[in-house]
């Protein structure tokens, strides 16, 4: 005597494979949403800077060695070479960047992690 289907016959492999793609979803998703509080921590992290006579470009090199940031200027209108004094201990970029502004007569904007520097 044959047996009659009615419907789809249970399959134990099948859901627990449905289960296993779904844990592996969330944890995806779970590192996806960390990831996007990370990107803020360049604007947030401390830094340490000395530098005597130093080029505008080292300031900038050794900022974005501590952080997250990218510098992007046009060499024509921003003297790279100028010699400033920079002394800061565990503070922020920002800080870093108005002393640097308010000595060279520059502007800056922070977009997202780039830095874009200008004459006033």
């Amino acid at each position: 005597m044959k047996k009659k289907f009615y419907g789809i016959p249970f399959q134990k492999e099948r859901v627990s494979k449905f289960l296993l793609i779904m844990r592996l979803s969330l944890i995806l998703t779970f590192f996806i949403v960390l990831s996007g509080h990370a990107s803020t921590y360049s604007q947030s992290s401390l830094i340490s800077i000395d530098l005597k006579q130093s080029p505008l470009k080292d300031v900038f090199e050794t900022i974005k060695k501590q952080t997250d940031y990218r510098f992007i200027y046009n060499n024509d209108l921003v003297d790279d070479n100028q010699k400033v004094d920079v002394s800061f201990t565990e503070t922020t970029a920002e800080k870093v960047l108005e002393s640097v502004c308010k000595e060279t007569g520059l502007d800056y904007r922070i977009k997202k992690n780039m830095v874009l520097k200008y004459l006033i």
